[in-house]
């Protein structure tokens, strides 16, 4: 390969993570937990007991099958327990009695209270309507769909049947896993609503036409796999990506970003592509970046960056691929970048900045790569 310091533009490619108490007709009873660890449930009278029977089933349009449940779980109630006349105490063990309100509240849940329609079949609860809300909350804010990607995407259709959409094993309740709509000629802003999609592991946005900041992405943990290249993505990169500790690859290129590049970058540790060319970012390299120590792509051409080269970026292990030109870097090139890399840096490219002209006599000779 070769080394590049002229002032010649190299173009570089894109490169190839409890129970409720009922008011007015409920019983009044209480909980009461003595040093033997029973759990004594107290009746005040024979007759308010009869009440608390009639409040558990005052459900009238319940059917057959729910009120035989109820009086089963009464019946259980009764047999388990002893009442020692009138103001006595109603003794339960506390596995029994937990049972006991486990069942009641599955009934009341699966069933609902007041309702007749409580069916006896089987079905599979899936707990992905999140990710379908936020990914319906996504296509709203999508003004145009010229290649109509998206029209898969409504609630008459299974969610893990919508394009782009990848989901986990349905034994995992279907969550989505993947977004990946590249080079679809999607207009719009990019929601918020991404945020809540917690299981996801790649979303790729790349080549696309969105125009919105880039949004709170700190509660996707899972996410490995980043790519926002190629839009007109405005604002500045948010310091919670380094909440995504799993990201290996964070393509934010091509853009219209400002500021800083974060220090906390440094933090992902996972980190192995970098790619953030083509904004316009300011201010210096982060030295941090020295803590991504599986890096080896990083692509931070094309911006305004200023100040020197950092030390510590030529102390990266696995660094082979490294983008600088089209900025206003100076001072020297750092020792650092030919002592470590010897048998790694196979691209260096420092073309078109403001860096000093002295190598050292055999910098060609240490990179063996080039």
């Amino acid at each position: 390969m070769s080394i590049q310091l002229s002032q010649a533009h190299l173009t570089t490619p894109h490169n190839p993570a409890g129970s409720k108490t009922m008011e007015g007709s409920g019983p009044p009873f209480r909980a009461i937990r003595p040093s033997k660890g029973a759990i004594l449930v107290k009746y005040s009278t024979a007759k308010q007991t009869s009440i608390f029977c009639l409040a558990v089933g005052f459900v009238t349009a319940a059917s057959k099958l729910f009120l035989h449940i109820i009086s089963e779980v009464i019946a259980l109630l009764i047999y388990s327990s002893h009442i020692a006349g009138q103001g006595g105490l109603l003794t339960c063990q506390p596995a029994r009695l937990a049972r006991i309100l486990t069942l009641l509240s599955l009934l009341l849940i699966s069933c609902g209270v007041g309702s007749i329609r409580c069916s006896s079949s089987t079905t599979t609860i899936h707990d992905n309507s999140t990710d379908m809300i936020s990914l319906l909350d996504f296509k709203r804010a999508i003004t145009n769909d010229s290649s109509q990607a998206l029209r898969s995407w409504h609630v008459g259709v299974p969610l893990c049947g919508w394009k782009g959409v990848v989901c986990s094993d349905p034994k995992h309740l279907g969550r989505v896993i993947e977004l990946n709509l590249m080079n679809l000629s999607l207009s719009g802003t990019i929601s918020p609503s991404l945020g809540n999609l917690t299981f996801l592991r790649r979303l790729d946005l790349f080549s696309n036409g969105c125009t919105s900041k880039i949004p709170p992405l700190n509660r996707l943990q899972r996410l490995e796999y980043l790519d926002l290249g190629y839009n007109s993505l405005q604002g500045i990169i948010p310091n919670t990506l380094t909440n995504c500790s799993n990201l290996w690859y964070l393509v934010l290129s091509s853009n219209l970003l400002i500021g800083e590049v974060p220090s906390g970058i440094g933090c992902l540790s996972n980190l192995v592509s970098l790619e953030l060319g083509g904004n316009n970012l300011t201010g210096e390299i982060p030295p941090s970046l020295k803590n991504s120590s599986q890096l080896e792509y990083i692509w931070l051409a094309d911006n305004k960056l200023t100040g020197t080269i950092p030390d510590e970026l030529g102390k990266l292990p696995n660094l082979s691929y490294l983008y600088l030109e089209e900025n206003r870097l100076s001072g020297r090139i750092p020792k650092t970048l030919y002592k470590y890399n010897q048998s790694c840096l196979k691209i260096l490219d420092l073309s078109s900045n403001m860096l000093g002209k002295t190598l050292s006599s055999n910098f060609g000779d240490t990179l063996l790569n080039l």
